[in-house]
């Protein structure tokens, strides 16, 4: 392995561990609350960003 791919794979598995800490996401509610959405535990070599992730669910939860 050269440093390059080092460094790649190290970047994904940051982002991994980054989308783990925001795993669950509050979003406004009736009145003054807030409700907790689960965005999940991510997937091995899932490709969306944390942004999409979480645009996804809360698509999901207006519905």
């Amino acid at each position: 392995m050269n440093i390059i791919e080092t460094v790649r794979k190290e970047d994904e598995a940051f982002k991994g561990q980054v989308k783990m800490l925001y795993r669950l996401v509050c979003v406004p509610a009736k009145g003054h609350a807030f409700k907790t959405v689960n965005l999940g535990i991510p997937t091995y070599g899932d490709k969306k960003g944390l942004d999409e992730s979480v645009y996804y669910q809360l698509r999901l939860y207006a519905r």
